[in-house]
Formats: C-alpha cells, sequence, structure tokens
C-alpha cells in the first residue's frame, strides 16, 4: 500500500452497492442483455440501461467518502469540466431542428456514461472486492461467451440475438455468406470486444495460479474465448484481442516495476491501427473482395469520414472546436456509420470535447497501470491489457472499452490477508 493509498474498512452496505454496481457495469457492457430481459419478462422495453445506471449512481452517491487519496485528483475537475463543455455544445446546436436540448444531452449522457460513472466511483464510498467481482465476471461471462460460440457453430443468432440486432439497427451481422456471432451484444465486433476481456484477464490469472486444474479450466475458458472471437468474423476485436493478451504478458513480467514502456503501450497499439486504417490500397492489391482482407470496409470508413468532415466544415470553422451535437450515429444526416471513435468525438463535441476525452481516458489509464503494478492482483493486470489497445480500438470503432474496465480498478481493492497471533 503505498503512502496516500488510504485503509479501506468495508462496511455492511458495501456489498448491496458492490452488486449492484457490478449489474450496471454488466448491463451496461453487454449490451443487449437488459432490454431483451425486460422483453421475456414483459413483452416490452421500458427502462434503458442508462436511466438504470443514472438511478443507481443518485444512490450510491449517498454514501460519499470522506476523503479518498487512491486516485488521480486531476480526475474530477476533467469530469467538470466535460459537464460545462455539455452545455456549451448544446448552445452551439440550437439552430439545428433536429438536435434539440434534450436529445443532445440525452445523447451525451448515452454515449459518454463513463464520465458519469468515473465520478459515481470516485465519490463513492464503497469499494468491490477483488475475487468477489471476479466470480461475478465470470458467472456473467461463461454463459455469454458459450452463446456466441453456440451461435457460430450453428449458424443462427436465435432469437436472443436476432431480437438484439433488430432492436439495435445492426446491419453487419452477415459477412460474405456466414453469419457473425453477436451473443447477447447489439453487434458482433462488441462481443468481440468482450471475449478479449476475458482472455486477458483468464491470462492473468492463469499466470498468477499455479493449481493445475484451474490452469486447466482457464484454458479451456480462453479456447472457448477465442473460438467465439473468431466467429465474430471482426477484424478489429481480432487486433483488440491481440493487442490486450501481448499488454497483459508483458504488465504481467514486469514484476511490479513502473515502465516507460508500459505506460506508452497504448500509443504504440495506436500507432499500429493508424497504420492499418490508412493501408487501405496497399491491402487491396493484396487481397480478393470475398476474403476476411477485404479492404472495401476500410474504404467505405474513409469515404465516410470525409463526408462528415464536410459537414463540419459546412456548418462554419467554429464546428471544429465546438462540434455539431449529434447523437452519434443516431441524426439524420448521419448516412454513414462512423467507426471511428476520434471522428465520433470531434463530429459530437468538437476538438474541445476530444481533448477532454483524451485527458480523462489518459489519465484512467495511468492509474489502472500504476494499480496493477502496485497489488499486483490478477484482475488489475487482466483489466490493465484489456485497456492497453483502447487507442487502437478507437481506429475502427466507436468504443467505451476504456470505461469498462478503468472504473472497476477505481473501485477494486484487495482483501488484507487475516493475522494469526499466538
Amino acid at each position: 500500500m503505498t503512502p496516500t493509498e488510504q485503509p479501506f474498512q468495508p462496511r455492511p452496505a458495501h456489498a448491496i452497492l458492490a452488486l449492484g454496481f457490478f449489474f450496471a457495469w454488466y448491463f451496461l457492457m453487454v449490451d443487449g442483455l437488459w432490454g431483451y430481459a425486460q422483453y421475456v419478462a414483459i413483452k416490452k422495453k421500458i427502462l434503458p440501461s442508462s436511466i438504470f445506471v443514472l438511478i443507481l449512481g443518485i444512490a450510491i452517491l449517498g454514501f460519499r467518502r470522506p476523503k479518498d487519496a487512491s486516485y488521480d485528483r486531476r480526475i474530477m475537475p476533467i469530469v467538470y469540466s466535460w459537464l460545462c463543455w455539455m452545455w456549451v455544445v448544446v448552445l452551439f446546436s440550437t439552430a439545428d431542428p433536429f438536435a434539440s436540448p434534450f436529445r443532445i444531452l440525452f445523447g451525451f449522457y448515452v454515449n459518454y456514461w463513463y464520465f458519469f460513472l468515473a465520478a459515481l466511483a470516485i465519490n463513492s464510498s464503497f469499494r468491490v472486492r477483488e475475487d468477489f467481482f471476479l466470480k461475478l465476471f465470470y458467472l456473467g461471462a461463461i454463459p455469454i461467451v458459450c452463446l456466441g460460440v453456440a451461435q457460430g457453430i450453428k449458424q443462427d443468432n436465435f432469437a436472443i440475438g436476432t431480437w438484439i440486432s433488430q432492436e439495435a439497427a445492426a446491419f453487419n451481422l452477415g459477412f460474405f455468406g456466414q453469419r457473425r456471432s453477436n451473443s447477447a451484444f447489439a453487434h458482433a465486433d462488441d462481443f468481440g470486444f468482450f471475449c478479449g476481456i476475458v482472455l486477458s484477464i483468464s491470462l492473468a490469472l492463469w499466470l498468477d495460479k499455479r493449481h493445475i486444474w484451474l490452469r486447466l479450466a482457464l484454458t479451456g475458458l480462453m479456447g472457448l474465448a477465442a473460438l467465439g472471437l473468431y466467429f465474430t468474423l471482426t477484424r478489429a476485436a481480432y487486433l483488440m484481442a491481440a493487442c490486450a493478451m501481448l499488454g497483459t504478458l508483458m504488465i504481467y513480467r514486469a514484476k511490479g516495476k513502473p515502465s516507460t514502456a508500459l505506460s506508452w503501450l497504448p500509443a504504440g497499439f495506436g500507432a499500429l491501427a493508424m497504420m492499418i486504417y490508412f493501408a487501405a490500397p496497399l491491402v487491396r492489391l493484396l487481397s480478393t473482395s470475398s476474403s476476411i482482407l477485404s479492404s472495401s470496409s476500410l474504404g467505405e470508413r474513409l469515404y465516410g469520414n470525409q463526408y462528415y468532415f464536410s459537414e463540419l466544415i459546412r456548418h462554419g470553422w467554429y464546428t471544429l472546436l465546438t462540434g455539431l451535437g449529434w447523437y452519434v450515429n443516431g441524426h439524420y444526416r448521419a448516412t454513414f456509420a462512423i467507426d471511428n471513435q476520434y471522428i465520433a468525438l470531434v463530429l459530437s463535441v468538437g476538438l474541445v470535447g476530444l481533448g477532454l476525452w483524451f485527458a480523462l481516458t489518459i489519465l484512467l489509464w495511468k492509474r489502472l497501470l500504476a494499480k496493477a503494478l502496485e497489488t499486483r492482483g490478477p484482475l488489475l493486470i487482466g483489466l490493465a491489457g484489456a485497456c492497453s489497445p483502447w487507442l487502437a480500438q478507437s481506429m475502427f470503432n466507436v468504443t467505451n472499452t476504456i470505461a469498462y474496465v478503468s472504473i472497476v480498478a477505481l473501485l477494486v481493492y484487495q482483501r488484507e490477508p487475516t493475522k494469526t497471533t499466538n
């Protein structure tokens, strides 16, 4: 424990709060399960998961922590700056008849909920015990992975996957005559990213534990997750999983020693993704139109980026700073799917918002890495590995993986060993 880390004394209410937080985190990550559960129970979706998180946040903020120096104190000023910037964007976007103030604010909440979840995690007076979180995680992860594998083997998304994809208006569940597995996610790539998180956490546990039966079980689970990942037929998910496992291995081998190379690991992955992103013409020469190496989707992304930048310029130069306030992939002029986090942020909240996003996500990454190296807990090492490709993922998808894993790191603590006296 570092000199700034305060000893944590759990209270009875913490178990209930931790359970509530896990389900909020889980249903936001497995983004189709919450709506499908309501559909099965009452035949309609009446409570979005984002509203569930908002309600939980209001409840948890009543359990405020008097003082805690175990997180980076620069995080909250950035969160407050973000909340203020939302209103600035609203003021500049009022001329758009589609983008009403309520629509813009709710769109920001849905797309950038991790700003709110970060505030919730920092200002609440509860934490989640590492072993407790791991048990809940695997109880939820194993059936989700198995469902995706079954979809791939049977080439059938079943009722759950079909309903969820239709509810989200997903259009990419097919790939050259094959079905993409989406498990209980709206999109196949989200399921692929989830498999990457399962792989990185399982690898960290495999490296940390020496029990033969546990290692065999983890090997089997990693095999299932790798199979589920393959059935997504999504190259961005393959890249994320490979980088996540490499990051996990590097962090584990660091043996708790801080390293400049590890701090810059996301930037290295991001540079690799950028090279791939702009290599579409070369890829086209090396592949056929019916191959998984096909560059057609890369070409469509580049064309879509040109379209959105022309939309920004058409509304005036200042929109490069403020954005247009568009609900990502939800505006009537968003005729191309936005599959790039950076483009989505500039279009939505401008270069200023993009800068705030960079500042917050980098601080969350540094905190997660430092805590993983400090505690050597397998969960935190695996989460740090899963987090490390977020800049690379952002080149190909609008993703919140950084939030899924780093917010947990703000709350997880390891149970102190029981001391015995003679």
